[in-house]
């Protein structure tokens, strides 16, 4: 009698570790969706900045070295300020995160305050 027991509960253990394994290859091809997403933002604004220094270079003038110089200020003042990850819905007025594309309670779509926010 302890056989068909200890069978099934061999039996169970098996079948929650197959839930397990199904579970973890679904948390790995969402993983690898958002990865991928991920890496199509990064090639945008890789994109974006060439192109802004490719103009800023030619108009005016300015060096890699100038340039060394604006960004060693930024990160000084991104860390200094802790630059908030939520923003207002621009219609009800509610906190939405920066990656929401629409307001949880009032369906609002995402504005975009500079062309670096659609990144």
């Amino acid at each position: 009698m302890s056989g068909i027991f200890w069978e099934q509960y061999q039996n169970r253990r098996i079948a929650d570790a197959e839930i397990s394994a199904s579970r973890a290859a679904t948390d790995a091809a969402n993983l690898a969706e958002r990865l991928h997403s991920l890496e199509k933002r990064i090639d945008g604004l890789l994109l974006l900045n060439r192109a802004m220094w490719a103009v800023l270079e030619e108009k005016t003038g300015l060096t890699e070295a100038d340039l060394q110089d604006h960004i060693e200020v930024q990160m000084e003042i991104m860390l200094s300020t802790q630059q908030a990850v939520v923003r207002s819905c621009p219609q009800c007025g509610r906190t939405m995160k920066l990656k929401q594309e629409r307001c949880l309670y009032c369906g609002a779509q995402r504005t975009y305050d500079s062309l670096f926010d659609r990144f």
